[in-house]
Parts: structure tokens; C-alpha cells; sequence
């Protein structure tokens, strides 16, 4: 990442892009001067690769504004779906290499950590218990339950939901002091990253800033090492719904899950303000792990085979 820069650019007419592809179901974001103009959504999950230039030129095209005019484009980067991730930075890469954009990567678990914010109101929800997310964990009911990754406006919140933990967030109107967010990696391991809120007196107060670098770890032993009071978030509580139970921290709501577009335009358009862009050849997708693809081509290629 490099830091140029930016006094004597008009960040107030700057037009943006922000892309958020790490997730099941994605979206891109359009602003200027900071301020989101309008959020495209894809129709469904997994329709990154056929939604996201669309909906990039639909958003342009009905806010008037040519390819040419976007300076700047914010990509969630990762840790999170291997292609969805590729397929974003793909794009961004290429309307950087076509009109000179400028790239900002923004860390996928720093986005989701301030749904706890952005949603602090839907904590009564969670304190009742009514968003409570599905499982997928077998041992957290007995039996896995497969369920869409957004529930059904016409069904009913208790019909779809796993039994309610015990650990529902107490006072739904303050933010906790730190959260952990977590995502499943599979053999029996999360992408995790905690974050605490930042003081009020720092100049970021009003974002969770991170405290631990992303990793991949077991979730009893990441949630053994966080300071209480704690909340956790993130699409990994699905999977791993025994174990976060087990911790007894509090559960934010099923809303608060999964990354936005629109939060990666605001951490976006704050690290552009900061100058921490990031060059097109050196954006690449923070997977922690590699692709399970990759390891076995690894373990079958030995280093100069």
C-alpha cells in the first residue's frame, strides 16, 4: 500500500466506486465527495460474476455519470468467498488500469465490525431473540439446518431460526466495547479478527478499529483469548453456532452479519482521504489461507518440480 498525497485533490467532486464481493450475496456502491449517491444489490447469492459490471453501469448510467468520471474505487479484500474476492479485485484492477482510478483495499472483517454500530437500534431484536441466525452446526441442534443466507420477508422469525442462546446482547442502545467477527474456514476453523471501539477523543471515534491482525484459528480458542465484555458478528456464527454459545458472549443481530457496500465506500473514502492507496499490480485478494485448489497443486508441485 502506498500513501500519496491528497491536499490538492477536490475530494468533494470525486466520484467512487465501491465494490463488495466477499460475501454470498454482493453488491457495488456509487458516491461523490464522500456521500454514497445509490447502492445496487445483486438479485441473488453467488451472482458476483454476473452482476457486478451491470450493475456498475447501471448505477453510472442513471446518475449520469461516464466510466471515465470514477477516480476512485474501495474493494472489500478479503478474508471471505475465494472467487467472489477475485472477482471484485478483477474489476477494480481493470477500471484502474482503464481510466487511471485509484484503489483502496479495505479489509473484509473491518467492514462487518461496524454493523455494530450501523445497527445498534436492532439490538432489541436480539435481545428477544427474534433475528437469531440459522445453524449449520450439527452440534448445536442435533442436526445441521440448511437455510437461506437472507430470510423470506414472509416468514415468520421464529419459523427458521436455530433455539435461542442465552447470550443476547443486554443493553440493545450502546455499543459494545470490542466485537470479534467471524467467518467459517472450514476444517473446523474461523477467519477472525477483534475490534475495539475507538476512544472518543481519537479522531477515529466512532469506528471499531482492530486490535489483532486477521487469522485463522479455532473458535474455542480465539473466543478463551477476548476481553470481556465482547460481542461477535459475522456469517461463521452459522457454522460454528456451538462454540460461540459456549463463550457466552453476546450475539449481535442476523442483520449485522454479512459486509456492505456502503461501509466499504466509508472506510474507503476515509483511507483515500489518508492516502493509503493501494497499486492495481499489487492488489490482490487477502485470502489468509490459500485456495484449497492451490495447497493441493502445492502439495503435488513441490517448490522447482
Amino acid at each position: 500500500m502506498s500513501r500519496e498525497m491528497t491536499k490538492d485533490h477536490d475530494y468533494r467532486t470525486t466520484h467512487a466506486l465501491a465494490i463488495e464481493t466477499s460475501a454470498a450475496l454482493g453488491g457495488v456502491c456509487l458516491g461523490v465527495g464522500g456521500v454514497v449517491i445509490a447502492t445496487r444489490t445483486f438479485s441473488g447469492p453467488r451472482r458476483h460474476a454476473t452482476e457486478l459490471v451491470p450493475k456498475i453501469h447501471d448505477l453510472c448510467a442513471t446518475h449520469g455519470v461516464a466510466p471515465g468520471d470514477i477516480q476512485e474505487v474501495y474493494v472489500s479484500a478479503g478474508p471471505g468467498s475465494f472467487t467472489g474476492l477475485r472477482i471484485g479485485i478483477s474489476v477494480a484492477r481493470m477500471i484502474a488500469l482503464v481510466n487511471g482510478a485509484r484503489l483502496v483495499a479495505i479489509p473484509t472483517l473491518e467492514v462487518i465490525a461496524q454493523n455494530a454500530l450501523d445497527d445498534r437500534t436492532a439490538g432489541a431484536d436480539a435481545a428477544s431473540g427474534s433475528q437469531r441466525p440459522p445453524s449449520e452446526d450439527p452440534d448445536a441442534t442435533g442436526k445441521a439446518t440448511k437455510e437461506p443466507t437472507q430470510p423470506t420477508a414472509d416468514a415468520s422469525p421464529s419459523a427458521a431460526v436455530a433455539p435461542s442462546p442465552p447470550n443476547a446482547l443486554p443493553d440493545p442502545a450502546t455499543p459494545p466495547p470490542r466485537v470479534v467477527v467471524i467467518l467459517d474456514a472450514k476444517r473446523s476453523n474461523v477467519y477472525a479478527g477483534v475490534f475495539e471501539l475507538a476512544d472518543r477523543s481519537s479522531w477515529l471515534a466512532g469506528r471499531y478499529q482492530p486490535i489483532t491482525a486477521p487469522a485463522e484459528i479455532a473458535p474455542a480458542r480465539l473466543f478463551a483469548s477476548v476481553q470481556r465484555p465482547c460481542a461477535v458478528l459475522g456469517e461463521g456464527i452459522r457454522q460454528h453456532m456451538t462454540a460461540v454459545n459456549q463463550s457466552e458472549l453476546d450475539i449481535l443481530p442476523y442483520s449485522t452479519f454479512a459486509p456492505r457496500a456502503e461501509t466499504v465506500f466509508r472506510l474507503g473514502f476515509e483511507k483515500a482521504r489518508r492516502g493509503e492507496f493501494t497499486p492495481a499490480r499489487d492488489l490482490v485478494p487477502h485470502y489468509i489461507r490459500l485456495p484449497e485448489a492451490e495447497e493441493k497443486w502445492n502439495q503435488k508441485s513441490p517448490a522447482g518440480g
